[in-house]
């Protein structure tokens, strides 16, 4: 897939102009990853923002604990990205993936050149962000109820 369709296709794009797709797609680069690769480790220190162009992706905690999946379309590496810390997950090749890395700090400087599309991108991502913390909200509600069934 191109660059400029996957943007388009991604959930980071509602919104966001065509030239400002255009200006993030040059900076943008596409990565093969094989099922099974690691393509993000846990406290790794690159702060690149990521897009799952093709394939399925899963997320592990540093005891290989499974913390959700990543769809094609789905950014990830946001943590990191936003906040600046090292990666807080390890993202695991499913199957075979295309990922399409856009680099901090060009990214950085795209957004800042552009403050409403930079808004509107920021907004999209804070939205993911936020279903994965609803997400997680819901599993750790289930281990609790879990852990008092087998406690009572």
């Amino acid at each position: 897939m191109e660059i400029k369709e996957a943007l388009r296709a991604s959930y980071l794009a509602e919104g966001l102009s065509d030239a400002f797709l255009e200006k993030i797609g040059e900076i943008a680069e596409m990565r093969q990853f094989s099922a099974g690769e690691v393509i993000v480790r846990e406290e790794d220190p690159n702060h690149d923002l990521m897009l799952l162009v093709t394939g399925d992706a899963e997320v592990f905690s540093v005891a290989e604990e499974w913390l959700g999946s990543i769809q094609s379309g789905m950014p990830f590496g946001e943590i990191a990205f936003l906040d600046g810390k090292p990666r807080s997950g390890t993202v695991l090749a499913k199957t075979n993936c295309e990922v399409l890395v856009l680099p901090e700090d060009p990214l950085r400087q795209v957004l800042r050149n552009d403050h409403e599309n930079a808004l509107r991108a920021l907004l999209n991502l804070s939205r993911v962000l936020c279903h994965r913390i609803r997400r997680a909200t819901k599993q750790i509600a289930a281990l609790q109820a879990l852990e008092e069934a087998s406690r009572g």
